[in-house]
């Protein structure tokens, strides 16, 4: 069991999961999950966890991803928002 606590997950296996309906309501309910747009994909959500951008998410990149999503105020969403378009820019210049 360890073992599955210190896996990655790809793209892939996030779509693999989202296919069961319990683990797809914790992410798009509004009443009993985070409430994600209901027009997000499973690519969009994975690029949203996924932090650093490299194709995979480790345990403690997904568990940071999900402390940012719950615990944001407007504020800290500008902040967010500022620094990802900053990683961009320097990627592109």
């Amino acid at each position: 069991q360890s073992e599955d606590i210190e896996d990655t997950v790809s793209v892939g296996k996030l779509e693999e999961a989202l296919k069961d309906p319990n683990v797809k309501r914790r992410f798009f309910g509004k009443e009993d999950g985070l409430g994600m747009p209901p027009s997000f994909s499973s690519r969009d959500l994975f690029d949203l966890l996924d932090r650093d951008g490299n194709g995979e998410l480790s345990p403690a990149e997904f568990k940071c991803a999900l402390f940012m999503i719950l615990n944001k105020n407007e504020f800290q969403s500008r902040c967010y928002a500022a620094v990802s378009m900053n990683k961009i820019r320097a990627t592109v210049i």
